[in-house]
C-alpha cells in the first residue's frame, strides 16, 4: 500500500518517494513507518503523529492512501 508521508521538519529519507509516497505493507502502523525511515526514537517522545488530519497514537493501523503526518507537541510562545 502507498501512504503519503509529511516528515518531521527538515527530515528526508531516500524510502520517501519524490511524490511524497512510502510503500508499506499491508496492516502496517505509524509506528512501523518510523522504523522504515529510520527516525530516531527522541522523533516519538516529543513528536505526534496524525492521519488525515487527526491526532493518533503510534499503534494506528494505516490504510492505501492515508497521508500521516508528524509534528512537534512542544511549541513556545
Amino acid at each position: 500500500m502507498k501512504i503519503f508521508v509529511l516528515p518531521p521538519g527538515r527530515y528526508t529519507s531516500e524510502k520517501i518517494d519524490e511524490n511524497g509516497y512510502l510503500e508499506m505493507k499491508e496492516n502496517s502502523t505509524v509506528g512501523d513507518v518510523l522504523k522504515t525511515l529510520k527516525m530516531p526514537k527522541i522523533i516519538a517522545k516529543i513528536w505526534l503523529a496524525s492521519v488525515n488530519g487527526q491526532i493518533v497514537p503510534f499503534n494506528t493501523i494505516l490504510k492505501d492512501g492515508d497521508t500521516v503526518g508528524f509534528f512537534s507537541g512542544l511549541s513556545g510562545g
